[in-house]
């Protein structure tokens, strides 16, 4: 459904629930694999650690390399999705680009501010296998493995060929998520390791979601599914500008991929 955005653009606020929901129950019983768990690896390769289209409502997600079986967790239902669209609709989102670009924010208004991997562990222990993804909501202990779920979710809903992907990034284990466009390039999206987005007078304002261009599939096996290779990201900067678009910034250049460094303060960090 290639023109489900605009559906969701123009439809009536009463409509909107039944809409998402009708769409991702498509999606969901045209999933063709029989997947019912994602088990992170540090190997981008690996058939456990990575998940291609749309998550099933009842695929354990489990949360970290060396876990128990305790700490996993389900998408459960499809609230989140529909709370993500009116989400949207009240930024006045008008494409698919820049539905990419506030899924980052949407996440920190979803889960709160995160609180520490401890807190984490220790919640989804006491679930003993049943958490679901509405329980993160507001708690603060949502990670990078909860909020590229839902990412995945929403680029497949709108369209994307998308991937829930986990491997080592800058070091350290993490999830994130990555599409291949009409042209084969794969771009990277990451909903956790954000650009602070400022607006024109500099003043930090939020989050928004990081994306980078991999290069083609053909170029880049060695560091994506079919490898082993470990992938550096850079920090950025977007910035809103007065026509409410959202760009990325690198030294003063715009640019479709920013993959100049940007560092936030301690200070700034925290304001996020």
């Amino acid at each position: 459904m290639n023109n489900f955005l605009d559906i969701i653009l123009h439809c009536k606020d009463d409509e909107l629930k039944n809409i998402v929901i009708k769409r991702a129950f498509e999606l969901e019983e045209s999933e063709s694999t029989d997947r019912n768990y994602i088990i992170p690896s540090e190997n981008l390769h690996d058939y456990d650690s990575y998940y291609h289209g749309f998550i099933k409502s009842d695929v354990k997600i489990f949360s970290s390399i060396g876990n128990s079986n305790e700490e996993c967790y389900t998408l459960n239902n499809y609230d989140y999705l529909v709370e993500f669209f009116k989400y949207i609709r009240e930024k006045n989102v008008k494409s698919k680009s820049d539905l990419i670009k506030y899924m980052s924010s949407f996440m920190d208004n979803y889960f709160g501010e995160y609180k520490g991997i401890d807190k984490r562990a220790d919640f989804l222990r006491t679930k003993e296998g049943t958490a679901t993804i509405d329980m993160f909501k507001k708690t603060g202990l949502a990670a990078c493995s909860e909020r590229a779920a839902i990412a995945n979710n929403i680029l497949t809903m709108i369209g994307f060929d998308s991937f829930f992907l986990t491997g080592e990034i800058n070091g350290e284990q993490h999830a994130f998520n990555a599409i291949l466009t009409s042209n084969n390039h794969l771009t990277l999206i990451d909903t956790t390791h954000c650009s602070g987005l400022y607006d024109k007078d500099n003043n930090l304002i939020g989050t928004a979601t990081y994306f980078y261009n991999l290069g083609t599939i053909n170029n880049i096996s060695s560091s994506y599914i079919t490898g082993y290779e470990p992938l550096e990201l850079q920090d950025s900067i977007a910035r809103i500008d007065d026509d409410g678009y959202i760009r990325y910034e690198a030294n003063g250049n715009l640019k479709k991929y920013c993959i100049e460094p940007f560092h936030l303060t301690e200070e700034e960090n925290k304001r996020l």
